[in-house]
């Protein structure tokens, strides 16, 4: 008798965890295929910014004939990026290249200055990387470049001047 009510007792377990197990592979499964067709969402956005971006500086160079803010900052990072041998991600361009687009609307830019600023920027980010940097499979991410930024804000004109 104890035989048949261990058995019992076994299936009756079997009915309850197998479901369980069930259910909890299918939430495994699916929040993996939310995090998936996240990141496509992303790097999808991602390149439509760099196409937009693109767009911008051809019709900028085409309405003026002299390069626009944003070809030299680009021209300055891309300088940057053959001399150091390291890539940024496109959002860490983003991080440096926004505030300084954002600038050049209201004034004058000193190519002087932003040029030296991005260089401090871009060494701090290369010296000292942030710890996503290690998964980025040699990139330097946005997270550098915000760490470059907040270590160096009074000292990287044109940005701080509230001195």
């Amino acid at each position: 008798m104890d035989v048949k009510f261990s058995t019992f007792l076994a299936m009756q377990w079997a009915t309850l965890i197998v479901p369980f197990l069930f259910l909890v592979m299918l939430y495994y499964a699916w929040r993996d295929v939310r995090s998936y067709l996240k990141r496509k969402q992303l790097s999808e956005e991602a390149r439509n910014y760099e196409e937009w971006l693109k767009n911008q500086r051809l019709s900028n160079d085409l309405a003026s004939g002299e390069p626009s803010a944003l070809e030299q900052i680009m021209l300055e990072i891309n300088d940057w990026e053959n001399r150091s041998e390291i890539r940024l991600t496109n959002t860490a361009k983003s991080m440096i290249i926004l505030p300084l687009l954002e600038l050049s609307e209201f004034e004058e830019l000193n190519a002087q200055d932003w040029r030296s600023s991005v260089r401090e920027i871009l060494n701090e980010a290369r010296e000292d990387p942030a710890y996503l940097d290690k998964r980025s499979r040699g990139r330097t991410t946005s997270f550098s470049i915000l760490r470059g930024i907040f270590k160096k804000w009074c000292n990287i004109p044109p940005f701080c001047r509230e001195k």
